[in-house]
């Protein structure tokens, strides 16, 4: 009774009690226990989230022939009718701009628009960047209501908010909750950062507005977790004004991009990096990065001084800017940092023409076949008949064997992968030697192993070094 006494003490008087092992006692100051009213919020901006129909009336090319058949229109239906969907959208301009997600609206024939009064009018699509989801529509109304374009930048989790939309034809539907996390990805979209929230969200909220308490759109309701319940995804304003600007402007959307191909830190590269945080570059394929200086195995741990702390999050950063910007770049590069200055290139230009970049032949040794115990994989040199036969190069070394307990192999690996790079030393016959010390003396390695996809890193910690 006396320890329960003194633990409530150290709450309210809000100290932090220290514990033996110098472990401290988590004390938060008492968080009042009374929920908002957001009945007005709900009143003012309902008016400005729109009910969106989709409607396609062209003939689909990819219906089988016996769905064709009478019995089966008898029963199902016209498969070449018109077909709709529906979704939300929110007014943000007095002169009828909407916004929505581009799948709300994408093959469209015909959209219609109803407001909350009854109205119903016919929409033009404006322009669409589907790379973030995002659809501007427009409608020719009168005496509308329209919302405020806020900013994400400022939101923190734990923020309240409010989502507006028409879930599973239930029309104008105000669910309300908090911000669950930020910074996420689904794999949805090529460029996602994505605001999580517990409001609940279904099918139809699509496009439709996440309000802060403010009464200001922070973000668009884009896609839900199957597997979950109140798990949402909005994407954020921060991400999407920049492109709104552009379609209002010209009706298309052109970004800048950095001619990097990314990857996540795993536990293992963390440990080799020695931090948590950061983007690892997997690839530099001829562009402005490569030309910049930036090499592959280089850690981006900053865009434009602002700290970087996972790929989704340096992607949508450098998303919101225009080809030709001048950018900064932050790289931990053999336990040193350094900056690198350059202007991003057109990301339409440098990923429909991009290639994956080859190292070079190795020099023509003549070991053939190097078994590299610490690994657990046994690797074999391609010669210039079977490089002429698929993607490999003369000169490069092929998984041929994975041990059933080697390292690569819960990362992926498997025979036909090429090695191409352990840490810092190129797999070739004259290296072999190098790379054997290598692994003996590390605790974890870094691989770079190619694929007919392309390279990417893995971090492994050799079977002499496991715990």
């Amino acid at each position: 009774m006396k320890k329960a006494t003194i633990t409530a003490f150290l709450i309210f008087a809000g100290v932090v009690g220290v514990l033996a092992g110098g472990s401290k006692l988590a004390v938060a100051q008492e968080v009042t226990q009374s929920f908002p009213s957001i009945a007005d919020l709900a009143e003012v901006l309902s008016p400005t989230v729109v009910y969106i129909e989709n409607i396609e009336r062209q003939a689909r090319s990819d219906v089988p022939e016996s769905h064709n058949n009478p019995y089966f229109r008898h029963f199902f239906g016209d498969p070449n009718g018109p077909r709709t969907g529906a979704g939300s959208g929110v007014i943000v301009s007095g002169d009828g701009h909407i916004i929505t997600n581009h799948h709300v609206v994408d093959r469209a024939d015909e959209i219609q628009v109803t407001l909350t009064d009854g109205r119903v009018f016919p929409a033009e699509v404006i322009g669409s960047d589907p790379e973030i989801d995002l659809a501007v529509i427009k409608i020719k109304a009168d005496d509308l209501f329209y919302a405020k374009l806020g900013r994400s930048q400022p939101v923190r989790v734990g923020d309240w908010v409010v989502a507006i939309g028409n879930p599973l034809g239930y029309r104008y539907t105000v669910t309300f909750g908090i911000v669950s996390a930020l910074s996420r990805g689904n794999g949805l979209n090529h460029i996602e950062n994505y605001i999580q929230t517990d409001a609940a969200i279904n099918r139809g909220n699509s496009g439709g507005p996440l309000i802060n308490m403010k009464g200001e759109v922070i973000g668009i309701n884009t896609a839900i977790s199957a597997d979950g319940q109140n798990i949402g995804f909005a994407v954020p304003m921060d991400l999407i004004r920049p492109s709104y600007d552009q379609i209002i402007e010209s009706g298309s959307v052109s970004r800048g991009a950095l001619g990097i191909r990314l990857q996540p830190l795993t536990p293992e590269l963390k440990e080799y990096y020695g931090t948590s945080k950061g983007v690892l570059v997997a690839d530099v394929p001829a562009g402005p990065a490569q030309r910049a200086g930036i090499k592959q195995g280089d850690l981006i741990t900053a865009f434009n001084g602002e700290e970087v702390e996972n790929s989704a999050q340096l992607i949508s950063r450098v998303a919101v800017n225009r080809p030709g910007k001048e950018i900064t770049l932050t790289v931990v590069r053999d336990g040193k940092e350094s900056q690198f200055s350059f202007k991003l290139g057109d990301r339409k230009q440098i990923f429909s023409g991009v290639a994956v970049s080859e190292s070079s032949a190795p020099e023509n040794e003549s070991v053939q076949t190097v078994k590299l115990d610490e690994l657990g994989v046994v690797l074999e040199r391609i010669g210039e008949q079977q490089a002429a036969t698929g993607f490999y190069q003369a000169g490069d070394y092929v998984i041929s064997e994975i041990a059933a307990d080697s390292p690569l192999r819960e990362k992926g690996a498997a025979p036909g992968l090429v090695l191409i790079r352990i840490n810092d030393l190129d797999v070739t016959p004259i290296n072999i030697k190098k790379i054997r010390a290598e692994l003996n003396a590390s605790g974890v390695v870094r691989l770079q192993i190619k694929s007919d996809r392309g390279t990417r890193l893995i971090g492994v910690r050799p079977l002499v070094n496991q715990n």
